[in-house]
């Protein structure tokens, strides 16, 4: 049984960003990616956080995403080199919502706007 639960608060210069594609609102997810980044004094990525879901047998933490990310500049290459990481990282299969090659893409995609979204919210913007 769980008593209790700790989550630390993050830095003030945090943010987060999920993106779902769904076929209908409320529907299960296709494809959904969340990032979470923290940033340090001087505007480098301190601290960040990159799952996907719904592309693989269980949800993932991208690790190797992360560490792209981690003491750089939040900006747009970092951004797409993580994004690739975590595309490669995904198992997605074919089925009626859409092609492995084709979700694949759409993790690329959204990894690139949740860490732009997360950046933003992060740098108050």
């Amino acid at each position: 049984m769980v008593t209790e639960v700790r989550i630390p608060m993050p830095s003030g210069r945090a943010g987060g960003s999920y993106q779902k594609l769904e076929r209908k609102v409320g529907d299960y997810a296709t494809v959904a990616v969340a990032a979470h980044l923290e940033l340090d004094a001087d505007g480098a990525i301190s601290k960040a956080g990159v799952a996907l879901t719904a592309v693989a047998p269980v949800n993932r933490k991208v690790n190797a995403a992360e560490e792209v990310l981690v003491g750089s500049q939040p900006g747009e290459a970092v951004f797409a080199e993580a994004a690739e990481v975590a595309a490669h990282a995904a198992e997605p299969r074919d089925d009626v919502r859409g092609t492995s090659d084709w979700k694949r893409n759409v993790v690329r995609v959204f990894t690139r706007r949740a860490l732009a979204a997360a950046a933003a919210q992060a740098q108050g913007s």
